[in-house]
């Protein structure tokens, strides 16, 4: 399936519409009837939270895991850290490689050897996040992440010559990510999820926010740690 740039952004807004009048048409007199089943104070979590965007208009994978607090079923708050899977190619960039010293008729110079090399880009960084639940049940439910972060560039290449890596620029960076994500657990432990978004640098500079402002396709796998520890080890009836 071909995922364009600009289709998430429709399809984000069509779904933050749906989940905003769900929450709406809600009846607080027919949830008050029921009894809630008694939620934990704080609880641990931990997932990883890989996605599909684009950098610098190339497809790719990012590598990510989330580690934080819930609090009382309702809002998680905790750190994210991210980083592509593979570095991004830019390619055939004509690039001097070395120089050959050259007779003139009157002096020795030094003449610069081009080549076409391609340049790679890493991109990694790490984030806040905030994450509120609108819908939750049993196994399921649907929330929406927003996530403020700094992260760090770097494009470097690697000299055929003398065989040496070259950084040609690095640069820091403020990010901002919001995106509507669910999940269904499987097992009590174990919950798949997935999510649409958009990630947005900081800047005003044009050429960087055209580089890697993109939309985002979540994937996450989330390991419900006490869970795991009650199943491992069930508390003994006295």
């Amino acid at each position: 399936m071909c995922l364009n740039r600009k289709y998430p952004l429709s399809l984000l807004f069509i779904l933050c519409c749906f989940f905003f009048s769900e929450i709406k048409s809600q009846n607080p007199a027919d949830s008050a009837k029921k009894e809630e089943p008694k939620i934990k104070e704080y609880k641990f979590i931990f997932g990883f939270d890989s996605r599909i965007s684009w950098v610098l208009d190339t497809r790719t994978r990012f590598n990510g895991i989330k580690i934080g607090i819930e609090y009382r079923g309702k809002d998680r708050v905790g750190l994210g850290i991210y980083s592509v899977k593979n570095p991004i190619i830019i390619k055939d960039v004509p690039t001097i490689v070395d120089s050959t010293p050259v007779f003139n008729g009157f002096d020795t110079v030094l003449v610069p050897v081009l080549d076409t090399l391609n340049y790679l880009t890493h991109y990694s960084y790490t984030t806040l996040f905030l994450d509120h639940i609108f819908i939750s049940k049993k196994k399921w439910e649907i929330s929406m992440p927003l996530q403020l972060g700094a992260g760090t560039a770097t494009i470097d290449y690697t000299n055929p010559v003398t065989s040496k890596r070259v950084e040609v620029v690095r640069f820091g960076f403020l990010v901002t990510e919001i995106s509507v994500a669910g999940h269904y657990k499987f097992f009590p432990w174990l919950g798949i999820g997935t999510g649409i978004g958009y990630r947005s640098m900081l800047t005003k500079d044009k050429q960087v926010k055209k580089a890697f402002d993109a939309p985002l396709f979540v994937f996450k796998l989330k390991i419900f740690l006490g869970d795991l520890y009650r199943g491992i080890f069930p508390k003994k009836e006295k």
